[in-house]
């Protein structure tokens, strides 16, 4: 009546024909799972937060008690919540055989999704009663119309080179639509985690000198006003697995701070994105534009007044600081150019 976990711990006595409970596992990497459903029972784990609380209450709870009364976290800007999806089969193993209801059996399909998913805007809707000016956030948070009246924004982790990524449930891996999703309907002031990566196999200093594809995704990112970063995530590890990827680097870009000029050059941006051509976008700024090129061809820009190219020392044969009025993009390539004053 307990799992073994390879032999780790003995079986415990148990009546005949009584219902074993075993332990729910996330990506089959014996990461426990912690029940979030609508059926998780109320406990007085620790009475000093609550008497009668579900799991979500308690977590709402305790992060509430850790802001108000730890000095090291009183200054938070916000809470950051991991591995928080709404469909269970993203995150469980199995997800059919859970007993999300709490009835000593398998909760069936389609009650097992909607028990998680109803859970999880409830861990949202927790944490924001329990912290009503911090800014929440998830990875990802899921379909916005479930928990964006609760959390300010989500995350995609690991976009690759192609501006890719098919975690986020979109049939044909593009992420921007999950990603405009939550910049327009997130709580105010909308926060969202742009994490991109190069799924090269040829090691991270490929995927480090890509700046093709960092300039590509983070142009993309642009386009919305989320915020971006660029790192080894996906190197030999395409499918994106948690075990497999990283998030150690700190690699940094001129595109980020014009080739050493300071961060915030490009000011605020003007207006939302349009497309000079089709699958082509361009975003102004109070300092200048981004272009990022998502069609499969090259493509040449008209754009209507003089601007220069960053003056960079990584990529110097596309950022040479000189000035232009037309600019040929490559295709999944994109470009920051800055006004002439």
């Amino acid at each position: 009546a307990q799992l073994s976990q390879n032999g780790k711990f003995p079986a415990v006595a148990h009546n005949s024909g009584d219902y074993a409970r075993s332990v729910a596992y996330a990506w089959s990497q014996d990461f426990m799972a912690f029940n979030m459903s609508s059926g998780c029972p109320a406990s007085g784990i620790n009475p000093s937060l609550g008497s009668h609380q579900t799991y979500n209450q308690f977590i709402a709870a305790f992060w509430a008690a850790k802001i108000a009364n730890d000095p090291l976290y009183a200054n938070l800007d916000g809470l950051f919540l991991d591995n928080f999806v709404d469909i269970p089969s993203q995150l469980i193993s199995n997800a059919s055989r859970v007993d999300y209801l709490n009835q000593n059996a398998a909760t069936p399909s389609p009650d097992n999704a909607n028990a998680w998913k109803a859970g999880m805007a409830d861990l949202a809707h927790q944490v924001r009663l329990s912290l009503p000016h911090k800014i929440v956030i998830a990875n990802t948070g899921g379909n916005v119309t479930n928990t964006g009246a609760y959390l300010n924004g989500g995350m995609i982790e690991g976009v690759d080179q192609n501006g890719k990524n098919t975690f986020v449930g979109d049939a044909n891996g593009d992420p921007t639509a999950f990603y405009d999703s939550w910049i327009n309907g997130g709580t105010a002031p909308q926060v969202f985690v742009y994490n991109a990566s190069d799924a090269t196999t040829s090691g991270v200093d490929a995927a480090r000198t890509d700046y093709r594809a960092m300039r590509f995704l983070l142009t993309r990112t642009m386009l919305n006003n989320g915020y971006f970063d660029y790192d080894e995530f996906l190197v030999s590890n395409p499918s994106a697995g948690l075990n497999s990827g990283g998030h150690q680097t700190t690699w940094w870009y001129d595109e980020f701070d014009n080739a050493g000029q300071g961060t915030g050059y490009l000011g605020y941006p003007l207006s939302v994105a349009t497309q000079p051509i089709t699958g082509v976008f361009r975003r102004d700024f109070e300092k200048g534009i981004c272009l990022c090129n998502t069609t499969t061809v090259s493509q040449t820009i008209s754009l209507g007044k003089k601007y220069q190219k960053i003056n960079g020392t990584q990529d110097h044969a596309t950022n040479d600081g000189s000035q232009v009025t037309v600019i040929t993009l490559p295709p999944g390539d994109g470009i920051i150019l800055l006004s002439i004053f």
